[in-house]
């Protein structure tokens, strides 16, 4: 379907559950690895982290508010010269491709690792993409009612985060001291996990499909603040059961972690396989909500390729697929510069964007394309 026909408009629980599962499947697979900046108070640093993306969230309200227009990239080229508008939207583009290969080099290596040990990266991927290309096919609407159907997988992942706590493998000595290093270290690491909250710079096409869009930011700053507290969860719970020393050294600290409970004894034979394939549905929906993302700015570049939905959308998933077999994956991409690009695609240029939209009038022709 053409989305921009979209009559269907969505409210504040679909808004909810799409903030939600936009971003939280790579942190909860990978979580407390950071990078090289790993601290004993990761489970503080998530929490810190989503405050910069609740401002662009706060921002982006303001921005809809005083122009009664929630098509924030529309309004940019309306009040902006060509010249600035498309290399801002050429360089989101770029990042919003670069963040889909990532997804699927993680996903390459969560299931070689765990589930396919000697299958190739190529069919691995191909028939991943190829199940997401029957998804955005069908349009933002069949998406956004699949994450809400399957929202309940979300909700069985954080009973059993919490429930692992009442466990006798759980040990909370592990977890002191609260701040081992330094306040600059902190801050500095930080900054790298920012990027498990990137994952929501698509509501920036979303809510242009919602109803009362001016009344987002308790919505979406809610769903930020639970992938939060989940986060941090899963950071407490893993240096609880594992210790910092061996956390670190793992490559899905949380999968290990369900393997090695006593917990699920009697229960399930093998548990870990369960949430492995739990996990790959919820990176499904991520991946959905992203690769349409991607589709969507690029309409926004090339606004002629409307009348052409279904190849563009198929060239995209193509190439999407020839990158991802040649980039650097999730963790193999060790140098800081993929987390300060990463921010500054995903908080730096919205804000610039709702900050420039701020400081201009609002006009009688921007009140024709109203969506509240």
């Amino acid at each position: 379907m053409n989305d921009d026909h979209l009559i269907y408009r969505f409210g504040k629980g679909e808004l909810f559950v799409f903030t939600y599962s936009s971003t939280i499947t790579l942190g909860l697979i990978f979580l407390p690895y950071v990078s090289h900046l790993e601290v004993r108070s990761a489970w503080l640093k998530v929490i810190v982290a989503s405050l910069p993306m609740i401002g662009v969230v706060f921002l982006i309200q303001a921005v809809i508010k005083k122009h009664k227009n929630a098509d924030i990239l529309h309004l940019f080229n309306h009040y902006t010269w060509k010249i600035v508008y498309y290399p801002f939207l050429v360089y989101m583009f770029i990042n919003a491709v670069l963040a889909c290969c990532w997804g699927v080099k993680a996903l390459n290596l969560i299931v070689r690792s765990f589930l396919l040990h000697n299958t190739s990266e190529l069919v691995i991927c191909t028939f991943f993409l190829l199940v997401i290309l029957v998804g955005i096919l069908y349009g933002i609407v069949p998406i956004t009612r699949f994450l809400v159907l399957f929202f309940i997988f979300e909700i069985i992942i954080i009973v059993t985060v919490i429930s692992l706590f009442f466990t006798e493998d759980f040990r909370f000595i592990y977890v002191k001291p609260i701040m081992s290093i330094d306040f600059l270290t902190f801050l500095e690491s930080s900054l790298s996990d920012l990027t498990r909250f990137t994952g929501v710079i698509p509501l920036i096409g979303f809510i242009t499909y919602v109803k009362h869009p001016q009344q987002m930011f308790k919505t979406v700053s809610a769903a930020i603040g639970l992938v939060a507290l989940t986060y941090s969860a899963i950071s407490l719970l893993v240096l609880g059961v594992f210790g910092f020393e061996q956390a670190i050294q793992l490559l899905s600290p949380l999968t290990s972690l369900i393997q090695a409970s006593s917990a699920w004894e009697g229960v399930f034979q093998r548990m870990d396989m369960v949430f492995i394939t739990i996990w790959l549905l919820s990176f499904y929906k991520i991946a959905l909500i992203h690769f349409w993302f991607v589709h969507y700015l690029f309409i926004k570049l090339v606004p002629a390729a409307k009348k052409t939905e279904i190849v563009n959308k198929t060239v995209i998933v193509a190439g999407l697929l020839a990158l991802s077999l040649f980039i650097p994956g999730y963790i193999e991409f060790k140098s800081s510069i993929y987390f300060v690009n990463l921010n500054f695609y995903a908080v730096v240029i919205p804000s610039i964007i709702c900050m420039y939209l701020l400081m201009r009038r609002p006009n009688a022709t921007e009140g024709e394309r109203s969506n509240g």
